[in-house]
């Protein structure tokens, strides 16, 4: 603060941006590598937290799947297994006794608590289950293009004439 005649001129560093200060107060929340076993950390109210953010498990792809009737069942399934506590770092301690990775997130329309439990496939299962998803959107954006719906083109469907049907998509 430099003072002269009657004024006061107080000079200072430009404030930090508000992403700058989250990031900075939000790096634990963020990488929960760095929290130590039995570290007890604080984040200041009304800063953002994952809750469900968990290490990765080389070789598997991981997912929150809820307890809705027969999901949990349906994935195991279709190849997904229980993620187990000594299996990854989590960004808060999980919400089941059991071994099995967990959190309440929400409840069901009966107003019992939405569990989410987390579970893992292989790598290369799910890249074949992606690959399922998109060649089958392919196949209804090439039928829209074409206006030919199961290889025949109906007479109920609307054709602009001289202009054919025109579809964009987005590709990343």
């Amino acid at each position: 603060m430099k003072i002269t005649d009657n004024e006061v001129e107080i000079q200072q560093a430009p404030l930090p941006s508000r992403a700058e200060v989250q990031a900075e107060l939000n790096v634990r929340a963020r990488n929960p590598e760095m929290e130590q076993v039995n570290e007890r950390t604080r984040t200041p109210f009304g800063v953002g937290k994952l809750r469900l953010g968990v290490t990765k498990i080389p070789g598997y792809h991981m997912h929150w799947i809820a307890d809705y009737a027969g999901r949990l069942e349906e994935a195991e399934d279709n190849g997904y297994e229980y993620v187990t506590k000594g299996e990854v770092r989590l960004s808060r301690s999980s919400d089941s006794a059991s071994e099995r990775v967990s959190r309440v997130n929400g409840t069901h329309d009966n107003g019992r608590p939405l569990t989410l439990w987390l579970m893992k496939i292989k790598e290369e299962w799910y890249q074949e289950n992606q690959d399922y998803y998109l060649a089958r959107v392919r196949r209804t954006e090439q039928q829209i293009r074409t206006g030919h719906i199961d290889g025949k083109l109906h007479a109920e469907n609307y054709i602009p004439k001289g202009r054919g049907i025109g579809l964009t998509t987005k590709r990343e």
